[in-house]
């Protein structure tokens, strides 16, 4: 056999070759294709919404949505702590879960993560609830209250807005020591209720603080704490 003959068998098996990998790169097209009608779900839920219809042209690349899938056997809640209590929230934590439409009935609820930093814009900690649901007592989105047990060790007290004085120094209260005189103290407050305020330095609990003090009330007065009327007793004749 000559050398020309074996050269030429040898580029048409090349180019056979070639085209045999045309091929096969056609077919796993096509099969990628097909692949294409068949949506595979990332976890095992329910479809909560279905944005397609049957026979509807879906374009590659496009951003609508076609399904909404939710997990029910576990949910997860959102919930943004104050940063006066951000402190206090702790990974397992327990918490409770109240809805509406479930009134008398609380669920527990656990803490898994935080973001670990205050939002700048609402100074509140994002943390993350999860919810046990194998049971599907509640619906995903609905709305629901949380209260964190143990949330913060040292509740903040809370003033009514009548015992406030607004002075030069800074806003006071007027606080009755152990010889009835009067001690103005400056208080740093929190948050605004309306009737009362939330006081984060100047009282204490054990702090006797006169309610509707005069503007004129003065350092070191000499006062006479009123005592609580006691509620009459009525019995009925017989």
């Amino acid at each position: 056999m000559s050398t020309q003959e074996v050269d030429e068998k040898r580029a048409d098996l090349t180019l056979k070759t070639a085209a045999v990998n045309a091929e096969r790169a056609r077919v796993q097209r096509l099969e990628q294709l097909v692949d294409f009608s068949k949506i595979t779900a990332p976890f095992a839920g329910t479809i909560t919404a279905r944005q397609v219809d049957v026979g509807e042209l879906v374009s590659a690349g496009s951003s609508h949505e076609l399904f909404r899938l939710a997990r029910t056997d576990r949910l997860r809640a959102y919930i943004r702590v104050p940063q006066s209590q951000s402190r206090a929230v702790k990974l397992g934590q327990i918490a409770e879960i109240a809805l509406p439409e479930a009134q008398g009935r609380t669920f527990e609820a656990k803490v898994v993560r935080t973001a670990g930093a205050i939002d700048a814009a609402s100074r509140t900690l994002l943390t993350e609830l999860e919810i046990d649901n194998s049971k599907g007592e509640i619906l995903a989105g609905s709305y629901a209250r949380v209260r964190l047990a143990h949330a913060q060790e040292n509740v903040t007290l809370t003033l009514p807005a009548n015992t406030l004085l607004f002075r030069a120094e800074g806003i006071q209260a007027g606080v009755i020591d152990a010889n009835n005189k009067v001690q103005l103290r400056t208080l740093k407050l929190g948050r605004d209720f309306g009737p009362s305020v939330e006081i984060l330095d100047g009282v204490t609990v054990a702090d006797r603080v006169i309610l509707n003090p005069p503007d004129s009330l003065l350092q070191g007065a000499m006062v006479r704490p009123a005592t609580p009327a006691k509620p009459e007793v009525t019995t009925a004749a017989r």
